[in-house]
């Protein structure tokens, strides 16, 4: 709001009192809301990630996390949750996050199971296995 010091200033400079001015009215929310997918690829050995979300062109995206473009696209939510558990259903550890028209998680599918690291082997070569002579053992000729 205009202190009265500056409205008499521009009283009395252009003669007519100032506009009033004018509140700015945010847009209406829309009922979507878009869903923010990850920029990080998964490492090796990491569990990847693929959500379904709603599209602003109104179909439904399958996207990797970390991924710049989607995996597929689809007209229903159906095709698009079908396709990403094709997808999802053919790597070692993978999860499907399938989320609603508001972006909410409606669903979560996880595949597959992460690799168990391979623990040290308890062998140690001892001296009938060192030094092996390939030419004491028998072979069919004999």
């Amino acid at each position: 709001m205009a202190s009265t010091f500056t409205t008499e200033m521009f009283v009395k400079l252009f003669g007519v009192m100032p506009p009033k001015p004018t509140v700015k009215q945010e847009p209406a929310e829309s009922s979507k809301t878009e869903v923010l997918v990850p920029n990080r690829a998964a490492l090796p050995g990491e569990k990847v990630i693929y959500h379904v979300t709603m599209r602003r062109d109104d179909r439904w995206g399958v996207r990797k996390e970390g991924g710049e473009r989607p995996s597929a696209v689809c007209d229903t939510k159906d095709e698009a949750v079908e396709r990403a558990r094709e997808i999802a259903k053919n790597l070692p550890w993978s999860q499907l996050i399938v989320h609603n028209m508001d972006g909410k998680v409606a669903h979560d599918f996880t595949y597959g199971a992460p690799r168990e690291p391979s623990e040290p082997s308890d062998w140690e070569p001892d001296e009938t296995d060192v030094g092996l002579d390939m030419t004491e053992i028998p072979t069919e000729a004999d």
